[in-house]
């Protein structure tokens, strides 16, 4: 259906090996992609079909052990072609996760019945893809940053600041935070709650690189040796 190359096109790299024969992925493909300042880890897995390719197998189990884990599942279908029973038990498998249907193939046509998907998944965000032409792939990049920043999906996994700034500018933020839902409580005036909510804005925006000082600046490039 154009998984793996979906994912080399998103990676602008081949990364994963593309054939015309199905099954070609047999193992988890990790990568990180920054969609618009939002870091990604894509998994491209083996299809979920049956097989008798003891490998392959594996591979299947694999991907139902990603499925689980993973806060957002990007489903792939051939939309030049009628949907299949593959098609339906992998909707049926992820019908209550978050998901985003890439119907890929549109430059052949559409032949996939996409209402039928889109009641299996509850109104899943179905983005017409090409990725042979490279249609649509914009839209889909801003349907995974959409997804991150309505709150629709919410990572499940433990976050690691490692660097010390960062986490100083975090606890500060939190802290502003902090006083400024104490004060909401206290009945306090809005423009007063305002400065505690612009302070940790600010702070935040220190890592973000959205409100960047120059002091700051000052503090990076001092940390670093720069040559040309």
């Amino acid at each position: 259906v154009g998984k793996s190359s979906l994912l080399n096109l998103l990676l602008k790299e081949n990364r994963a090996i593309v054939t015309d024969i199905p099954g070609t992925t047999r193992d988890i493909i990790e990568e990180y992609l920054n969609i618009k300042g939002v870091l990604v880890k894509l998994i491209d897995t083996a299809g979920l079909r049956e097989t008798e390719d003891v490998v392959e197998k594996i591979g299947v189990e694999r991907t139902k052990d990603a499925l689980e884990k993973a806060d957002l599942i990007i489903f792939v279908i051939d939309a030049s072609n009628d949907l299949t029973q593959e098609d339906l038990r992998i909707a049926n498998m992820i019908s209550d996760k978050k998901a985003i249907v890439a119907a890929n193939k549109i430059d052949v046509g559409i032949k996939a019945d996409l209402d039928e998907i889109e009641k299996l998944l509850d109104k899943a965000n179905i983005i017409k893809i090409s990725v042979k032409d490279r249609i649509g792939i914009d839209l889909l990049e801003k349907a995974i940053y959409d997804s991150v920043y309505s709150g629709n999906i919410r990572n499940k996994s433990n976050v690691v600041v490692s660097n010390i700034r960062h986490k100083s500018l975090i606890d500060r933020a939190l802290e502003s935070i902090e006083r400024a839902l104490e004060a909401i409580d206290s009945g306090i005036p809005v423009d007063l709650i305002s400065v505690d909510l612009k302070d940790a804005w600010n702070l935040l925006g220190q890592i973000t690189g959205d409100t960047v000082e120059e002091d700051i600046i000052t503090e990076i490039f001092s940390r670093f040796c720069i040559g040309k």
